[in-house]
């Protein structure tokens, strides 16, 4: 089995090792002061979550994105999107509770569809990611991602705006590391049915995260500038990045 903390350790060192401790470099006179600027190495193939499957890709995504659960500094499991989770006896149930009052960087309400829809986008073989597996171990996962069942067969269900229900084929003590992974990030859908492939363009990307999507200069530079709707906006301290 994949270790999925061990993973989750690599890309917070190597984003740390990224991190330059210069000044100001030839682009500095385009962004502002306030500024950390990190190496993330060569170009993303993608600032989609559902699609992300390198570690230069993963750094910006758990910049621009949220979970419902995510790591601290020791790699252990916290809240993230959900404030709170509960696991059945027998292990194959796990019920997240969303935060109040959640919402994407455009304003608009986060709540358990949101959850759902990113979750069925992953094992939808129309999208072909390569981390579809984190999901098949979901009641008709590993059916969907074969094409054997349609995507609203998957067993991740909104109880309520605020409850998102998840039934396994058997207990996996690995599972909540999973849904830490950038893959099962939580996106918009309004933003991906109104721009298509476009919606991971600035200015129309619509993130959950901590920043939001202001530049980007293929082979070039990423801009973020803080979101102001992000749950944790008052621990985020740096105003770009």
């Amino acid at each position: 089995m994949m270790d999925f903390k061990r993973l989750r350790l690599n890309l917070l060192l190597g984003s740390l090792l990224g991190v330059s401790l210069v000044a100001c470099n030839n682009d500095s006179s385009n962004h502002p002061n306030d500024t950390l600027r990190v190496d993330v190495g060569a170009e993303a193939p993608s600032l989609d979550p559902t699609k992300s499957e390198d570690v230069n890709s993963s750094r910006i995504m758990y910049d621009l994105f949220a979970g419902l659960v995510d790591f601290n500094q020791k790699n252990e499991i916290i809240p993230g999107l959900a404030q709170s989770w509960e696991i059945s006896p027998d292990g194959k149930t796990y019920t997240f509770h969303l935060r109040d009052n959640l919402k994407f960087s455009d304003g608009s309400q986060l709540s358990a569809k949101d959850v759902v829809y990113s979750w069925r986008r992953l094992v939808d073989p129309k999208i072909a990611s390569s981390y579809n597996f984190l999901l098949s171990g979901v009641e008709n996962g590993q059916d969907i991602i074969d094409g054997k069942q349609a995507i609203d067969k998957l067993g991740v269900y909104a109880a309520d705006e605020q409850t998102v229900v998840v039934k396994l084929i058997m207990p996996d003590s690995a599972f909540l590391d999973k849904v830490a992974m950038p893959n099962l990030f939580v996106i918009s859908q309004a933003a991906i049915e109104k721009y298509a492939a476009q919606w991971t363009d600035p200015g129309k990307m619509v993130t959950s995260g901590a920043y939001v999507l202001k530049e980007h200069v293929v082979n070039g530079y990423i801009l973020a500038d803080k979101n102001p709707n992000y749950y944790a906006e008052s621990s985020v301290s740096i105003a770009h990045i």
